[in-house]
């Protein structure tokens, strides 16, 4: 009885192993294949790191975006590698199942890491487009200083002050931006009042003429420009207009400060006053009491 029981587990044993054997003869070949599927995309993907490297350095002088640009492509290509193993192999409901889970978190992460994925692409387009460089000195969202770091994520600026503003890259993408270093070239406009008794053609005369002579204007951009604007409380107004052929914050403070000296002093001269604020009160008007009475 024993060797009966024995007997018949043997056969089932060896049963089941001639199965297996048969399987794995019947898949062998493709298993192969899938194999040098694999390892021929994991070539591919090697060797599209290093044209991309050359690539991308052309591209874009941050490394650390090269390297997260490279590795992405490197990651793809291996997962189109698994894919095209697995359907060699005759899993096509796997690949079909991982394809619909992976859609399935991504939708999920999109909606959860909406404003980080969207920095990440601003910050793509940034690195692409180059609006700017290390260095330049730009203005947006109200924000203006030197670039420090440009990242894909965030830039970061350096102000006036020396303060370091953190910005997101979407923020710039989205609202205009002035990049002062591009253009090369300011034009100052100065607000300025004299008293109502000036002479205002001699006030244009002068003024013009004391501000061509500053090292910093260039009439060569454009014209010097004087607009009266209007009759304020306590002056007339006008703007004064003129360009310099630099884009540093902190030389075009100084050509405004320069004009503002140049201009009390040929004002001083010309004995052209700029007045203060004033403010003329009247006590006699019809209906109320005159100031004189009520201090008698």
């Amino acid at each position: 009885m024993f060797t009966s029981l024995f007997s018949e587990a043997y056969n089932i044993i060896i049963k089941e192993l001639q199965s297996w054997f048969t399987v794995i003869v019947k898949f062998l070949p493709n298993f192969i294949f899938a194999i040098l599927a694999m390892l021929a995309f994991h070539y591919i993907a090697k060797l599209s790191r290093k044209i991309n490297r050359r690539f991308f350095s052309k591209l874009s002088d941050n490394s650390t975006i090269n390297s997260v640009l490279e590795q992405l492509i490197f990651i793809t290509v291996e997962i189109i590698g698994i894919f095209v193993a697995l359907n060699i192999l005759g899993l096509s409901k796997a690949v079909t199942s991982l394809l619909a889970g992976a859609g399935v978190v991504g939708l999920a992460l999109s909606f959860a890491f909406q404003d980080l994925a969207t920095n990440f692409i601003s910050g793509f387009f940034i690195v692409i487009q180059k609006p700017f460089v290390l260095g330049d000195y730009i203005k947006t969202n109200n924000y203006q200083g030197h670039v420090k770091e440009i990242s894909l994520r965030t830039v970061l600026i350096q102000d006036l002050d020396g303060q370091d503003i953190i910005i997101p890259s979407k923020v710039i993408i989205q609202n205009p931006l002035t990049n002062y270093s591009l253009i090369r070239k300011r034009r100052v406009n100065l607000k300025v009042g004299v008293t109502y008794n000036a002479d205002l053609r001699l006030v244009k005369e002068v003024t013009t003429e004391a501000i061509r002579n500053l090292p910093e204007v260039n009439t060569n951009i454009g014209p010097i420009r004087i607009d009266f604007d209007e009759f304020s409380d306590s002056a007339i107004t006008f703007t004064l207009r003129f360009w310099i052929a630099k884009s540093d914050q902190n030389e075009y403070n100084a050509a405004v400060a320069e004009a503002i000296m140049t201009i009390t002093e040929v004002f001083r001269e010309n004995n052209i006053t700029i007045p203060f604020p004033i403010r003329t009160l009247d006590f006699g008007i019809k209906g109320g009491t005159r100031l004189d009475e009520v201090l008698k």
